[in-house]
């Protein structure tokens, strides 16, 4: 499944540097950010703190973000969130990283493995055993365009004994699986051990 919706954030760009000024930022509402573009120099910005919140609620880690701002070279871009800051005592967001994309490259992203089946599995259902999880999220590598939302794999026909890796995961056309393929995803296991 792709990320159909791309959220729009405004982002403006950042004339003071240091901490000092970050901390006048954050209490005026504003994070701090880096917007890595175009293999040029970073640029410091700002965007709503509230806003940014909100939406990275919303998204998943391989989520696509679009730049709104009054600098030509950001506006119009899509990005992902690569990382965030936060404090460490209340959860305050600090600061975060932005990578654009470029459409041609193929970018390598996280995303979730959502597992189905598990209240039919046969292994557990029709052989007592247990099941137990391995990884949880997989990356991939493919065009910004292609980046899914999470990937599925579905393990009801999973026996005892049994265990399905990374490899296992069915990926849409031009999505290649960039994580190690013998990680499992889940395996069912006798309920005595």
């Amino acid at each position: 499944m792709s990320a159909n919706e791309v959220f729009a954030l405004k982002v403006e760009n950042r004339r003071e540097e240091g901490s000092a000024a970050c901390r006048r930022f954050r209490r005026a509402g504003k994070t701090p950010v880096v917007v890595y573009h175009d293999g040029k120099s970073a640029v410091s910005a700002l965007v709503d703190t509230n806003e940014f919140v909100t939406l990275a609620r919303k998204a998943t880690s391989s989520h696509v973000f679009k730049i709104i701002s009054d600098d030509s070279a950001l506006n119009g871009k899509l990005f992902l969130v690569k990382d965030i800051q936060k404090d460490s005592l209340n959860g305050e967001v600090l600061h975060a990283d932005f990578y654009t994309l470029v459409g041609g490259e193929p970018v390598t992203v996280t995303v979730p493995i959502h597992v189905l089946g598990s209240a039919e599995c046969k292994g557990v259902k029709a052989e007592g055993g247990v099941l137990k999880f391995g990884i949880r999220d997989i990356k991939v590598k493919c065009l910004p365009s292609k980046i899914p939302e999470f990937v599925s794999l579905d393990i009801t026909e999973l026996k005892m004994a049994q265990h399905v890796s990374a490899k296992d995961i069915p990926l849409e056309e031009g999505v290649e699986l960039a994580s190690e393929p013998n990680d499992h995803v889940a395996a069912v296991v006798s309920g005595k051990e």
